[in-house]
């Protein structure tokens, strides 16, 4: 079966469906994963076909917004590391 996962945020919402491309190729499926270009190394060392949506300046712009706030820099940390999270140790 050929699938699309689609990874539209920060590593919090990227890294988990990552996870989860990568449990569907390894049952043999067909997995494109799209996401922002800033994560394409990601995508590909878990092995999955990439497809970029925007740029990576976009994200940085997106990114610097986000950590302007100190609530938001609170809410993005996260007690697991990231490539632990997507299975990439």
């Amino acid at each position: 079966m050929r699938i699309f996962v689609v990874g539209i945020g920060s590593y919090g919402d990227v890294y988990p469906l990552v996870g989860l491309g990568r449990a569907l190729k390894n049952r043999r499926h067909q997995v494109t994963f799209l996401a922002n270009a800033y994560f394409e190394r990601i995508a590909c060392d878990a092995g999955l076909t990439f497809g970029a949506i925007g740029t990576v300046k976009e994200y940085e712009q997106f990114s610097a917004t986000i950590q302007s706030s100190p609530a938001d820099q609170r809410r993005l940390r996260s007690p697991v590391p990231a490539t632990d999270a997507a299975g990439l140790h």
